[in-house]
Order: C-alpha cells, then sequence, then structure tokens
C-alpha cells in the first residue's frame, strides 16, 4: 500500500470529516413561506438572523423523487448552511403540512415492512357504487318479482328458492370507504 499506514489513513480521514463538519452548521427557523412547485422555502432564523430564501426542501436541486416533507407554515425547523452560505437546505421539520412520496424504481410504498397498493378512492368508490346498484337491482327483481300465470306453480317455486338463497345477505356499505385526508392519483 505505497508506505501509508491504517493509522494515517484513519488521520487523514478525521481531518477530512473534522473539515466537513466546520463547512456545515445548523440553525433553527420559523417557515415564512412555502413554494411546493419549486421544493423551496422562505425562514427566518429564530435568533432573529436575516431571511434565507429558495432554501430547498429536498437534498439537492434536481431531486424530484423520494420523501420530501413539506413543513407547515409557521412551523420551527433546523436548517443546514453548507460553506455557500447561500446553499441552505431543510434537515428535520417541527410540523409537516403534508408530505409527497415518489418511488422511483417500483412505485411501491411499504409500511412496516407490508407492502400497501394505492388505489384512485374516486374511481373505486364510482364503480363499487355501480356494482351495488346492480345487486340492489337483481336482489329487488328476486324478492318482488311476480310470478308468471298459466303455467302449474307459476314460478312461484323458483321465487321462494331464490328469496331463500338471498335472505339475509346484505349488500355492501361502501359510502365511508374514502378517507378524505388522503389525496390519491
Amino acid at each position: 500500500m505505497s508506505g501509508i499506514s491504517e493509522d494515517q489513513i484513519r488521520a487523514a480521514l478525521e481531518r477530512k470529516m473534522q473539515n466537513i463538519a466546520r463547512t456545515m452548521s445548523n440553525f433553527a427557523a420559523t417557515v415564512k413561506s412555502v413554494d411546493e412547485a419549486k421544493k423551496t422555502c422562505v425562514l427566518l432564523p429564530v435568533d432573529g438572523g436575516a431571511e434565507y430564501y429558495k432554501v430547498r426542501l429536498t437534498p439537492n436541486e434536481n431531486s424530484t423523487e423520494g420523501v420530501i416533507a413539506i413543513p407547515k407554515i409557521g412551523s420551527i425547523v433546523i436548517a443546514a448552511r453548507l460553506t455557500n452560505k447561500d446553499d441552505v437546505f431543510i434537515l428535520k421539520t417541527a410540523e409537516v403540512s403534508k408530505y409527497i412520496i415518489k418511488c422511483s424504481d417500483s412505485g411501491k410504498i411499504e409500511l412496516n415492512g407490508n407492502s400497501f397498493s394505492m388505489v384512485k378512492a374516486e374511481t373505486l368508490k364510482t364503480e363499487l357504487d355501480k356494482t351495488n346498484a346492480a345487486v340492489t337491482a337483481i336482489l329487488n327483481a328476486i324478492t318482488n318479482g311476480v310470478p308468471a300465470t298459466g303455467t302449474p306453480d307459476s314460478g312461484a317455486a323458483y321465487k321462494a328458492s331464490m328469496v331463500a338463497i338471498i335472505s339475509g345477505k346484505q349488500v355492501g356499505n361502501f359510502s365511508n370507504i374514502k378517507n378524505e385526508s388522503i389525496k390519491h392519483g
């Protein structure tokens, strides 16, 4: 390894990390405004310093994927400033207005190790309402249908067997299926 010891490499890495730590400073600030489209916000440091504009909500300017926390206006955040004092970004938020989650590879979101799919609740509810209406019409036709006349049993036995089969069956109630606090797209 050309005469460099492991201790020398370790010492060099430690010096490098200390230099990086010196070039970044953290501060607490209040969120004055948020521009979701640009993924930036305006911050007012709690120590009374000057406002910071165009503070990034993402790790870099071109981030379009991952988890983006949109801080609540008026809430406190911890921001970091790199050596370039204009390069400021959010590290931690006290209150979140909403999260934007975009997965590039699979589009899959896992919560507690379980996979869940996202559906368009509005479309699901519309389609379930159609199915519910059709099933209700079938049940009404069987239950309330009038047997034909002119045949030996006039269809009464068939009607009675159908009513017995569906007796006690309930139609689904989908009126409260949509969680209004979750937006699906």
